[in-house]
């Protein structure tokens, strides 16, 4: 990754030509998570990787992008993938399952309980 330059910095925005830019955004934050992960995970670490927002139409290019946002879920470990393929998680960037997804505001109750070790 190159240094970015003040000129960069304090450059205005092309309003027309969104899209590059918030790819380049996106290729650094997936540098930034890649160099984490290779230096601070353990071996048997559990990662999940909250979506957010679409992009806006005039990056996306979608009159109405949809509300959906992605869950992304990384592990070494079967048993830790395991309640997610139970759940109905696949490999890969998309769904097996058609829509209506699950909404992100029942994900945190569903984790607790299929990682609850209390009983």
């Amino acid at each position: 990754m190159s240094a970015t330059t003040m000129e960069e910095i304090y450059r205005q925005p092309d309003w027309s030509r969104l899209a590059p830019q918030y790819l380049k955004s996106l290729g650094y934050d997936f540098a930034a998570l890649e160099g984490w992960l290779i230096q601070r995970l353990p071996g048997d670490g559990l990662v999940i990787l909250l979506g957010d927002h679409q992009p806006p139409a005039v990056i996306g290019g979608r009159p109405e992008p949809p509300w959906t946002v992605p869950i992304h879920v990384l592990s070494r470990d079967p048993d830790l993938v395991a309640p997610f393929i139970a759940e109905g998680y696949v490999s890969g960037l998309v769904p097996a399952q058609k829509p209506p997804y699950r909404g992100m505001e029942s994900f945190l109750s569903w984790f607790l309980a299929a990682f609850d070790r209390s009983g």
